[in-house]
């Protein structure tokens, strides 16, 4: 079943509003060059299904999206403490297209199953002026559960990784979900891969707040932290 849901947010100016998630610190946003991070696990290492499909949309312009080019390591080790970092060094990891995963008809690129509970991806894209871009959305159509960091920071998470106890602002550890029960079963919406497929509709929609930093100038942006503006799941 789809379940819809619209959650009615009211700004004022000095109003502190309660989300589902509320992050530590705002993203930045760079004029020039970012990296957005996430990382897909599935429930186990017996599921028959794992994909991660993402979008960063900036006012309509998708710097993310099903389709790009992508840096991915798919281990039976940790990536490294700082592996969502901008700095970090990802030349090693494989060069890909989203979504990345296997099963369902619904990855560009497809890897073998079970070989990990874990996909760690990697999307670089550059910003001509950060303080020029007045909305950040991120979108996911996911299966089973996922972390999003923007230049280092988290701006998004499923609501499955909550099962084994994972918070905002913790970093899982890279086998968080190879035991049974730590992420919730959660089904992607199986839409055909494209590059992007225009009829895919995104389960997950957070508005992000972040800072805007171009040249020595530095403008904050999305003042609700991180809301649901329109969540769609399936169950």
């Amino acid at each position: 079943m789809i379940r819809k849901v619209f959650i009615p947010i009211l700004v004022l100016a000095f109003l502190v509003v309660l989300a589902p998630y509320s992050f530590a610190a705002n993203a930045k946003l760079m004029s020039g060059a970012n990296v957005l991070s996430a990382v897909n696990f599935n429930d186990g290492l017996t599921s028959s299904d794992m994909t991660l499909i993402i979008q960063l949309d900036a006012d309509g312009n998708m710097l993310v999206n099903e389709g790009s080019a992508v840096k991915y390591v798919y281990p039976n080790a940790s990536p490294g403490d700082d592996w969502m970092s901008q700095s970090f060094n990802d030349s090693s990891w494989t060069d890909g297209i989203s979504g990345v995963g296997f099963a369902d008809n619904d990855d560009n690129t497809v890897v073998t199953a079970n070989l990990s509970s874990v996909i760690y991806t990697r999307y670089h894209f550059n910003v001509g002026d950060a303080t020029a871009v007045k909305s950040l959305i991120f979108r996911a159509d996911y299966d089973d559960a996922y972390v999003a960091y923007l230049n280092g920071v988290e701006i998004a998470r499923s609501d499955s990784m909550a099962l084994g106890g994972s918070k905002v602002g913790d970093v899982p550890p890279w086998d968080y979900s190879a035991a049974a029960g730590k992420v919730a079963n959660h089904e992607s919406t199986d839409t055909a891969a494209g590059k992007p497929n225009p009829a895919r509709v995104y389960q997950d929609e957070f508005t992000i707040a972040f800072d805007a930093v171009g040249g020595s100038a530095v403008k904050s942006a999305g003042k609700l932290t991180t809301t649901w503006g329109d969540l769609k799941a399936v169950r």
